[in-house]
């Protein structure tokens, strides 16, 4: 059982610190790294909806690169909206981590509660694993492919929208 229970911390552990990196993780006080982070990812989605918005109106005739800029709004609209509901909510996100979770806590404490709390824990690790093996291709490969490419080839492949100052090569099937 204390398997479980050392599983069950570390998952805790590693879930507040995605929530921190987030900028969605509610504190107590004024803990103002929370607060820079959702800000900074605020303004970042912004810039980068206003943006894609204008290439969207420049390039109106060409329905491929709307339709894409298009589903970026909307991908990017959806976590502004998350980090605005987090931080409308905070108090309310406060209130319920601290009645919740202690009270989880404190019930977690009594032997004989436990296996019944730590039943299914290897489930929810298990699928936290699964997630984080599937994002991070999909945060790598759009990330550091074109680079590589940039370097082996001098040459950049047009994977994302824009004007670039250097020789970019139309979209292969693989990103269109």
């Amino acid at each position: 059982m204390d398997v479980k229970l050392a599983t069950y911390t570390t998952f805790r552990d590693r879930i507040q610190n995605l929530m921190l990196c987030g900028g969605v993780r509610p504190y107590e006080g004024k803990f103002h790294l929370c607060r820079i982070i959702a800000f900074y990812g605020i303004f970042m989605l912004v810039t980068l909806v206003g943006k894609i918005s204008l290439i969207c109106v420049a390039n109106i005739k060409n329905i491929l690169m709307v339709t894409q800029s298009v589903s970026l709004i909307f991908s990017l609209s959806t976590l502004f909206l998350k980090i605005i509901v987090c931080m409308v909510y905070r108090e309310d996100m406060l209130m319920l981590e601290k009645n919740l979770g202690g009270k989880f806590e404190k019930e977690l404490k009594k032997e004989e509660n436990r296996p019944i709390l730590l039943e299914r824990i290897t489930v929810y690790t298990k699928l936290m694993y699964i997630l984080a093996l599937l994002l991070f291709p999909s945060l790598f490969i759009p990330t550091t492919l074109p680079i590589l490419m940039a370097i082996k080839g001098n040459n950049y492949i047009y994977i994302y929208l824009g004007n670039y100052p250097f020789p970019v090569t139309g979209g292969s099937p693989l990103y269109w």
